[in-house]
């Protein structure tokens, strides 16, 4: 995650000045009203050298201060009042209490072994759209959900390598067929 300066643009003094990339993404796009996802947030640098980033994340959520958002290396204002916002943290702990207190917590449960059918076809199917494959090219069958199962351990990163590997066991089988 960036430094603060991926939302409020930065002073062109700078050697690595620019805008802010919202505002690049709005023109780039000419949506006025899109929706950012900022993934584990609670991973943001909180440093204040460069700015911290939650800190610099309140006066966009906030509906009212947005109207009049500065950006500094454009030294211009705009509205993105208009921008949804969706912020996902593992540890909402890590957050500062003013930016939880604009936001509405959704908690949602880590997956279980009950799971696994639903998170490993998921998973083959974006394997298969990496690998250049046609959907369904890879078919799990009951033994493959029941290895799977056994490893699950709630890590969806370690559960896709498990994924892969059987995907990959199925590409050895089919080159020896």
């Amino acid at each position: 995650m960036p430094d603060s300066f991926y939302l409020t643009g930065n002073h062109k003094g700078f050697s690595e000045s620019g805008p802010s990339e919202v505002l690049e993404e709005m023109a780039r796009t000419k949506c006025p009203n899109m929706a950012f996802i900022l993934d584990e947030i609670d991973k943001a640098p909180r440093h204040r050298d460069y700015g911290c980033f939650q800190d610099a994340l309140l006066m966009v959520l906030d509906r009212k201060e947005a109207e009049t958002f500065k950006d500094f290396w454009l030294n211009l204002t705009a509205d993105l009042s208009w921008l949804s916002w969706v912020l996902t943290a593992n540890d909402v702990d890590r957050l500062t209490a003013p930016l939880r207190s604009r936001c509405t917590v959704i908690q949602v449960n880590a997956p279980t072994a009950s799971d696994v059918p639903v998170l490993a076809r998921n998973l083959i199917r974006e394997i298969e759209e990496e690998r250049g494959l046609y959907p369904g090219w890879y078919q799990l069958d009951n033994m493959d959900m029941t290895a799977l199962k056994k490893v699950f351990r709630g890590d969806l990163r370690t559960f896709r390598k498990y994924v892969e590997v059987v995907a990959d066991s199925k590409d050895d089988h089919m080159v020896r067929a």
